[in-house]
């Protein structure tokens, strides 16, 4: 794939995740699962999948040096 097209799949998955965030009317939403608000629950789930996109997104677009392996 071209740098070009790793550059905008790259940042087209970073904007749907950055939209992600808001999180829209849990909360507002009052109730508790496990004593914790739903929204924090959300803003958790977010997280982690921040962390994996991450990730994710370091192995498959950062660019190789000459002397790796990959």
């Amino acid at each position: 794939m071209s740098t070009k097209a790793k550059s905008w799949t790259t940042g087209l998955v970073l904007m749907v995740v950055y939209l992600l965030h808001v999180d829209f009317g849990a909360g507002q939403n009052g109730s508790l699962v496990w004593g914790m608000p739903v929204s924090l629950w959300y803003h958790v789930g977010y997280c982690f999948l921040v962390v994996f996109v991450m990730v994710g997104v370091v192995r498959w677009a950062w660019p190789l040096d000459e002397g790796d392996d990959r």
